[in-house]
């Protein structure tokens, strides 16, 4: 991983797979509300309260921000 970049705190495998679920829909839109990003999750297999775990681990290591209440992919 690239020194410089803002996604240097590891993930564990709940908030991995997330991400690996929400970065493409992610790309495609100016953004995402937490609550689409949830349906995504859960569209996916994640239950609620893993939706929000790994919603909640992205936002605080730094994966995802959140601007105007959209989730947004941190560059890196």
């Amino acid at each position: 991983m690239d020194p410089t970049s803002s996604r240097q705190t590891p993930l564990g495998s709940l908030a991995s797979d997330a991400l690996a679920q929400l970065e493409a829909p992610m790309q495609e839109t100016d953004g995402m509300r937490q609550a689409i990003a949830r349906n995504v999750l859960q569209n996916q297999g994640f239950t609620e309260a893993e939706a929000d775990v790994a919603l909640t681990q992205l936002l605080s290591r730094g994966y995802l921000y959140e601007v105007n209440d959209r989730l947004y992919l941190t560059p890196g």
